[in-house]
């Protein structure tokens, strides 16, 4: 089905709103004046507002530690996102979550998360309720492909395709795992095989218009036949996003200060020699002198 016109303007204004937050976010990152890290969500916003769009408030989603992006896609609000960054009690979460656990339950996000993998679960929990409520909504676990390598997420994908429930694992493969190519780590080529084992449906594809066709003709049922669920979404990025906002040469300090990067004094030098072996060392031990 071609979206309409007011469709395609949602999906470019959720689009934008992301790229323009995490732009700002990034540069109060590079200067320093935001606490802890930051992971930028610059480059997969075609997915996040591919998804969210078919969404509502009721709907529950759970994220990654690139959570921002996830957050506006679902409806969140620029101020109090940057206030919790900025780890002011005005915050979505008062300014205990910072980036990697700002959550909007009134939005139905669930948080994003700084452990790999651990979103699934939480997801499967959600989805879980909605069956067991019969409220008619569903659940979304956003996920990286290095989380497809992760126990947690497999245990799962098992778990919600066994109980049929109302969720959508969607797949934002960006062709590394934090700083790890994806065919270092996986012998398989295309991730989505990984859910044939569970007997789900599966799509690939890379532009928000191909996320939206995909999720749009199982969510208007709301959770009846739970047979259209569970779906797996992945995506690939023609460009892998940086790993966290550019900060070099300073490392950024939770006060907000900064220090410089410690020199490497030996790095000419080369790698340092081995050092010359005791002839007694993880050897033999010497033969015992009879009397």
């Amino acid at each position: 089905m071609e979206p309409t016109p007011a469709v395609l303007h949602d999906l470019h204004r959720r689009m934008v709103r992301i790229r323009l937050f995490e732009e700002a976010a990034g540069k109060l990152a590079e200067a320093a004046k935001l606490p802890g890290f930051l992971h930028l969500y610059v480059g997969e916003e075609a997915v996040a507002a591919g998804v969210c769009v078919n969404l509502t408030d009721a709907d529950s989603i759970t994220s990654t530690h690139r959570g921002h992006g996830h957050l506006v896609a679902k409806g969140g609000q620029f101020r109090p996102m940057m206030a919790e960054l900025m780890g002011k009690a005005t915050g979505y979460c008062n300014g205990k979550g910072g980036s990697m656990h700002i959550s909007s339950l009134e939005l139905g996000m669930l948080g994003a998360n700084g452990i790999v993998g651990a979103g699934s679960p939480i997801a499967v929990g959600a989805a879980f309720t909605h069956k067991y409520r019969d409220d008619g909504n569903v659940a979304v676990a956003f996920f990286g492909d290095g989380a497809t390598n992760i126990g947690a997420f497999h245990e799962a994908a098992n778990m919600a395709c066994a109980l049929r429930l109302p969720i959508v694992f969607a797949c934002e493969n960006n062709e590394y795992g934090e700083f790890t190519r994806r065919d270092a780590t996986m012998a398989i080529t295309d991730i989505v095989d990984r859910a044939q084992g569970y007997g789900t449906r599966m799509k690939t594809g890379s532009e928000h218009f191909f996320v939206r066709s995909c999720l749009h003709p199982c969510l208007p049922i709301r959770g009846h036949p739970w047979s259209a669920f569970p779906r797996v979404i992945a995506r690939a990025s023609a460009s892998p996003v940086p790993p966290r906002a550019p900060t070099p040469p300073t490392i950024a300090r939770r006060c907000g200060g900064t220090r410089p990067a410690p020199p490497c004094r030996w790095s000419h030098r080369g790698p340092a020699p081995r050092p010359a072996r005791s002839p007694h060392s993880r050897s033999a031990p010497p033969p015992l002198s009879r009397p």
